[in-house]
């Protein structure tokens, strides 16, 4: 039987992060939140939002996030980002660099 080490190919150490103003939120990139969140961006209800913010975010960063006091827009576009992230869309949301001439 032939066994190919691919551990050098996966990332264990990090998680995808999220910046708002001055606070940090790590998002759960496992593959287990991605396969439950997948049939709630069909057809979103209201209350699923809240939902995918549980899948998205530890208890720990989740209080980070309540802390914001954000609107219900801005958290709205808070998941659509985190999502966005853990499905590989890594250049949604980056901070682009302005340059003067």
């Amino acid at each position: 039987m032939k066994i190919i080490d691919i551990t050098e190919k996966l990332n264990f150490e990090e998680k995808p992060q999220i910046k708002i103003q001055d606070t940090v939120i790590t998002v759960n990139n496992e593959a287990a939140t991605v396969l439950k969140i997948l049939p709630k961006l069909e057809n979103m209800k209201p209350e699923d939002i809240n939902a995918l913010g549980e899948f998205l975010f530890e208890k720990s960063e989740q209080k980070k996030l309540a802390a914001l006091h954000l609107s219900f827009a801005d958290y709205v576009t808070v998941i659509r980002h985190a999502v966005a992230l853990i499905a590989g869309n890594s250049d949604v949301g980056e901070t682009q660099t302005r340059t003067l001439i």
